[in-house]
């Protein structure tokens, strides 16, 4: 029979963690119910894909959702008028840069860790809302549908069909 010993981990970081979990979800529901809506649109609608990228990565950091959970969001942000970059960009910075997600490994795991998990949730986040951003609106340029920041390219409320 084995029997395994595991060292006794420190109460204070269990603690700590939760201390940290609950005033960053509190931080969460207070911008969320504070902020006005046509406020973040207008944020989140730049005229080019990098700033666009840059602020709905930053916007996306305190709103402590997973992907599933954004994924209306996004497309509702998409609808009112915000650009691709940026959408893209809040709809991947929710899970990447959550703080509750960074703030874990920092507790239980060497900081080196969360600095690659930090630099690389912001790499993927920029670069991938740019990217998606480039393609969508050669995409739509392709069509006839006009290009530039994708905005206007199709009527409120309709779908594109593939």
């Amino acid at each position: 029979m084995i029997i395994f010993v595991y060292p006794p981990v420190p109460r204070w970081r269990a603690s700590l963690l939760a201390v940290v979990v609950f005033v960053v979800l509190l931080i969460s529901a207070a911008l969320q119910a504070l902020i006005p809506r046509d406020w973040l649109v207008r944020v989140l609608d730049r005229r080019g894909r990098w700033s666009g990228a840059v602020a709905g990565g930053l916007l996306s950091t305190p709103s402590m959702r997973c992907t599933c959970c954004t994924a209306p969001v996004a497309v509702s942000l998409r609808r009112s008028g915000a650009s691709t970059a940026a959408t893209v960009a809040y709809w991947l910075g929710n899970p990447l840069l959550n703080p509750a997600v960074v703030v874990f490994p920092l507790l239980v795991a060497p900081w080196q860790w969360t600095a690659v998990r930090v630099v690389a949730g912001v790499l993927t986040v920029v670069a991938g809302a740019v990217l998606v951003s480039h393609l969508a609106d050669r995409r739509r340029t392709a069509r006839g549908g006009g290009g530039g920041r994708g905005r206007g390219a199709e009527p409120a409320g309709a779908r594109a069909r593939d």
